[in-house]
């Protein structure tokens, strides 16, 4: 077959004109269309293994460059897309061009649509779609109330309850049968032993010293239980804060109920996808979280490390940027939700076309002998491995998780202040009116007769001149 030409079409992302031998073989950038340009050099083989020669159309969003491999010459020509349907039902790009029997095979893989099988050939899949959403899954999804109510469940809460009640009920009984006391005596009210109970369930010892068994057996038993109590709550929060963070995000679903903003990669692809997607899912992440959020690989993947922000692409793309730029600990934080399925890519012939069977048994005999597998271990990076070390083991707690003891703080704090000030009136008031009353009480000196009246136990005796 030294003697055939066939015609193929590349797709190529870039603007502008591009050498497209160059193009197709460049390994220094992997990660840019890297399905197009793996399937370009499956067709390559193919043409060394039948000993044929072709011509190249070169697809980029602004032009098709056709390129003759030996002179190289250049023919541009309008094109924006890989080939997508037109509102007038027509086709553009690549699907367009085998449609038209411009080219005798695609040397990028194509996506099956319903439209597409009634005017192409498919041919043989050697690619697998394989795009998902990548994050950093935060530490902790629960708010720091439900940290904090954690350790214990709601029986073992009113269980505490029930026993604070039982001990101040225990108190307020026995307490008045005290011997001593000039100690308990101011120590004898409700609110005084409420703040004693809770004083040693929070570990600061009691008040009381008394004299009675009773009272001390209860003191005794409230400081052991306040102390087993306390160990299992404390232990059980710091256990949490040690553990790798459960990763709750798993779903599109919990991706839309998250705080995290989403975005896609820019390519005609990922727009179209998300145009076509049916998913009631899909289509709610699109109109509230992703809107025009559309990022190149590098872009997106740079606002994942530093914002919450989860990033849709694929994977061939994400897994050599992640190695590259991220560290060991963040890629351990990383997240991967999938939105849609795991798909082949197959070569596309012209319909009908008589070269089908052909290139098919080429790529097949590939698969075969492992060459296609050992292209894709080349083209398709691996996902980068989390590796934990001691020194990425980091204790730290945040706002977010301390923020409900603060509120607690604080609305005690204001609590106290308002108390304090309705007090203080309240005993301004009384001061004010026990004056006044005195002020009326107080017996008028008769300044005529100069009569001095003494106040003396309740009775006045007066003294004239």
């Amino acid at each position: 077959m030294s003697e055939v030409k066939f015609k193929t079409a590349l797709v190529i992302t870039l603007n502008g004109t591009v050498d497209v031998d160059k193009y197709a073989l460049d390994e220094t950038s992997r990660q840019n269309n890297t399905h197009s340009r793996y399937h370009s050099v499956a067709m390559r083989i193919c043409r060394d293994y039948y000993n044929f020669s072709y011509d190249v159309w070169n697809i980029t969003l602004l032009a098709i460059i056709h390129s003759n491999l030996s002179t190289f010459r250049i023919e541009l020509m309008g094109t924006n897309s890989w080939g997508y349907e037109k509102s007038n039902g027509t086709f553009d790009g690549l699907v367009e061009i085998l449609r038209t029997n411009k080219a005798d095979f695609g040397s990028a893989p194509l996506f099956i649509f319903r439209a597409r099988v009634h005017i192409l050939s498919l041919g043989y899949g050697t690619w697998t779609f394989d795009t998902k959403f990548i994050f950093r899954h935060p530490k902790n999804t629960a708010s720091s109330k439900e940290i904090y109510l954690r350790p214990f469940t709601s029986s073992v809460w009113f269980s505490l309850i029930f026993l604070l009640v039982l001990f101040v009920f225990i108190f307020r009984c026995a307490v008045p049968y005290e011997t001593n006391t000039d100690m308990f005596k101011n120590h004898n009210t409700f609110s005084c032993i409420i703040l004693n109970i809770i004083g040693i369930l929070c570990q600061q010892g009691s008040l009381y010293s008394s004299r009675l068994c009773s009272i001390r057996i209860s003191i005794f038993v409230a400081l052991l239980f306040s102390f087993l109590v306390y160990q299992f709550y404390s232990g059980i929060i710091v256990s949490y804060l040690l553990m790798d963070p459960p990763r709750t995000i798993t779903k599109v679903a919990d991706l839309v109920k998250s705080t995290f903003a989403a975005g896609c990669e820019d390519t005609l692809f990922e727009r179209n996808l998300l145009k076509l997607s049916t998913d009631p899912l899909v289509r709610e992440l699109r109109d509230t979280k992703i809107r025009d959020n559309f990022y190149t690989a590098q872009m997106g993947f740079e606002k994942v490390r530093k914002e919450k922000f989860a990033f849709h692409t694929m994977s061939s793309a994400a897994n050599r940027i992640i190695r590259a730029t991220f560290s060991p600990k963040e890629i351990c934080d990383l997240q991967e939700i999938r939105m849609y399925t795991v798909q082949p890519l197959y070569s596309a012939y012209p319909k009908r076309s008589p070269f089908r069977k052909l290139l098919n048994y080429c790529l097949v005999h590939q698969a075969e002998v492992g060459i296609l597998d050992k292209l894709k271990r080349f083209w398709n990076s691996p996902k980068p491995q989390c590796v934990k070390t001691l020194s990425d083991t980091e204790i730290e707690v945040g706002i977010e998780e301390f923020y409900w003891a603060l509120m607690v703080l604080l609305v005690g704090t204001i609590s106290s202040i308002a108390i304090f000030c309705s007090e203080f009136l309240i005993i301004r008031k009384g001061f004010k009116e026990a004056s006044l009353n005195k002020k009326e009480r107080k017996p008028k000196i008769n300044r005529k007769n100069k009569k001095h009246c003494n106040v003396k136990r309740k009775t006045i005796s007066c003294n004239l001149p």
